[in-house]
């Protein structure tokens, strides 16, 4: 695959559910909560898989923190960044007793989006960059780097790969907005793909897993990983 740079850049805001009592009840509270958003945003929800297989594929990156649920709220072209509080504001009070809100964090920011079609399932990963990173260092790996390399040496190509680079202030005043806590998060990307067998396909090569990996080391912290295999609701 040839594409290098995003065809589309706006705000976005992403919510890392962690749920409080059970998936059925989070899948619920998130269904129920759709209609609460404007309609000018475009929205996806997810759950995690029932069948996550990320703890399996993070090899040498060690555990992760997994995410029981994910909303994710891209603002319209145009709209200011700082609109991402207000478009989670009151949050946690409207999924109630579904989650943990201490557990619960925001990352809100710039989101670069290289392919972004719909899929079945997603990956939804968040990460603090390394120690000595600069967040300005991170964004030209990562956006110039790392994401072409992802799509030049994973296949089958995923349908939707996008890249949130973080704002810490607006993190913080969006998870303040939102009601959780304001666990600081740099990075946060997605991974789309029609089936989980078809995302297992694709990202469980050991060789294109360790390339991915070794384009990693010095430039994210890997202890900070955060993340779970989605199934779009």
């Amino acid at each position: 695959m040839a594409l290098t740079e995003p065809d589309d850049v706006r705000p976005r805001v992403v919510v890392l559910l962690a749920a409080a009592r059970g998936a059925d009840d989070l899948e619920a509270a998130l269904v129920a909560a759709r209609s609460g958003f404007p309609s000018d945003v475009e929205l996806r929800l997810g759950i995690r898989h029932e069948q996550d297989p990320m703890a399996l594929m993070m090899g040498e990156r060690g555990a992760s923190e997994p995410v029981d649920g994910v909303i994710e709220v891209t603002l319209p072209d145009g709209v200011p960044l700082s609109n991402c509080a207000a478009a989670v504001d009151g949050l946690a009070a409207t999924l109630g007793g579904a989650i943990d809100a201490a557990r619960s964090a925001v990352v809100a920011g710039t989101c670069y989006r290289f392919l972004h079609a719909g899929g079945s399932v997603f990956a939804a990963i968040a990460a603090r960059r390394a120690p000595g990173t600069t967040m300005d260092q991170l964004t030209e790996w990562w956006l110039h780097q790392h994401g072409p390399l992802a799509l030049r040496i994973v296949s089958p190509p995923p349908l939707a790969y996008e890249q949130l680079h973080g704002d810490a202030d607006m993190s913080r005043a969006a998870a303040r907005a939102a009601g959780v806590s304001e666990t600081p998060y740099d990075m946060y990307d997605t991974i789309g793909a029609p089936t989980l067998e078809e995302f297992e396909q694709a990202a469980g090569d050991p060789a294109v897993a360790a390339q991915l990996f070794e384009d990693e080391v010095g430039h994210v912290d890997h202890s900070s990983f955060r993340g779970a295999i989605q199934r779009t609701l």
